[in-house]
């Protein structure tokens, strides 16, 4: 007898601010056991739960106070690419899970996509129209809308390609087509938009991630070479695993001098880190200053320049390239070594399955061990008793 094919799992409701999405099922009825909640002060509160069509689950949403979706896109419609970018902002600038740096990062963004296809109706939007975005940013062109006057003293409106002044790197496009999705996927589930965006690819070729990890003794080569706040951040790189825009928000009142830890703030929430002797002996050298002011003495965006300034240190000391996530992920290394990765995890700000997967690099020399201490390959001669022993049972 031919196995029932399996349903699939219906896609998460919305009305107004409370959702709901399916924990298990169906039943032999058709019907998915849903839960409902709604997220105050960034936690989410229960509000419901039972076994509902789709449709009943939408109405079931709206009982508890929700609109449904056909009356919001009745109320509220983006009319063009630039209101709907608009709207998305400041849904991103309302969650407390993103940090301010992931908004600025996305508003940038959404800037240059508005800058070429704000005024095309969100009706118009097809393939079409994103492969021209698509073409003209990779040709480092963009179009601007402008005001000319004929003979007759009339104005008109033209649209113009111009360079820019800046280099649309294959990456930079992609992610602003990647910016435009998030939205248009955000703005069809409260109705601002309806239908899919098609789907346009950017290729990246050439780039090639530096996923190199420097020893100790040429990460101290390195810092012979630098001098002031590049040399201050790279220390805090190479003393805490932090990320670059933590170490660049860091504040003096983030100190605590008698404890030796910083609060640092990321993508992560706040978590404290403890520094050794050497990191606190640069620290003290270099201020300490003001409690609101920033331990690196540049400005929040100078601090970006860390890539260039490391690029130019390493040729100088003869060492490979490499970029400042190599000092994360060399503390990575040394903190999983200790032997209790939960720990590890607390101090860098991340899961340890996340660190094992993106930064945990093993080296040849505990390959080795490893190989040791298992005894792969010691096989017992021939004629020689194996004594099982018995396996102690667990209390």
């Amino acid at each position: 007898m031919a196995a029932k094919p399996k349903r699939k799992r219906p896609a998460p409701v919305r009305a107004a601010d409370i959702r709901a999405r399916v924990l298990r099922g169906p039943d032999e009825e058709g019907r998915w056991y849903w839960r409902a909640w709604q997220t105050i002060d960034g936690k989410q509160v229960a509000l419901g739960a039972g076994w509902w069509h789709p449709h009943e689950a939408e109405r079931a949403l709206v009982q508890l106070g929700g609109t449904p979706a056909a009356e919001r896109a009745r109320r509220t419609i983006a009319a063009n690419v630039r209101e709907l970018l608009e709207f998305w902002i400041g849904a991103q600038e309302m969650r407390p899970d993103l940090s301010p740096r992931t908004v600025e990062v996305r508003r940038a963004g959404a800037r240059h996509v508005a800058a070429a296809i704000g005024d095309v109706l969100v009706v118009a939007v097809d393939r079409q129209v994103l492969e021209r975005f698509r073409d003209r940013r990779l040709r480092e062109l963009v179009t601007v809308r402008r005001k000319k006057r004929d003979a007759d003293g009339n104005t008109t409106a033209v649209w113009e390609e111009i360079p820019t002044t800046r280099t649309s790197a294959p990456r930079s496009v992609h992610f602003e087509m990647l910016v435009l999705r998030m939205a248009w996927r955000w703005g069809r589930e409260i109705g601002l938009v309806t239908g899919e965006l098609p789907n346009v690819t950017v290729r990246v070729r050439g780039y090639v991630r530096n996923r190199y990890t420097p020893s100790p003794k040429e990460t101290a080569s390195v810092l012979q070479e630098l001098d002031g706040w590049a040399r201050l951040a790279l220390l805090l790189y190479a003393g805490t695993g932090a990320r670059l825009d933590e170490i660049a928000a860091l504040t003096w009142g983030a100190i605590d001098w008698t404890q030796g830890e910083l609060a640092v703030n990321g993508k992560m929430g706040q978590r404290v880190v403890p520094v050794e002797p050497p990191i606190l002996a640069a620290l003290q050298a270099a201020g300490p200053g003001e409690p609101s002011a920033r331990v690196l003495d540049c400005a929040y965006s100078t601090s970006r320049a860390i890539y260039d300034r490391l690029d130019v240190a390493c040729r100088a000391a003869g060492v490979p390239r490499f970029a400042p996530g190599g000092l994360r992920r060399a503390a990575v290394a040394a903190l999983y070594r200790t032997g209790d990765p939960s720990i590890a995890g607390a101090i860098i700000g991340h899961s340890p399955v996340v660190a094992m997967r993106h930064y945990r690099e093993v080296g040849a020399t505990e390959k080795h061990d490893a190989m040791r201490s298992a005894r792969l390959g010691h096989l017992p001669e021939a004629g020689e008793t194996v004594i099982e022993l018995p396996i102690r049972r667990r209390r």
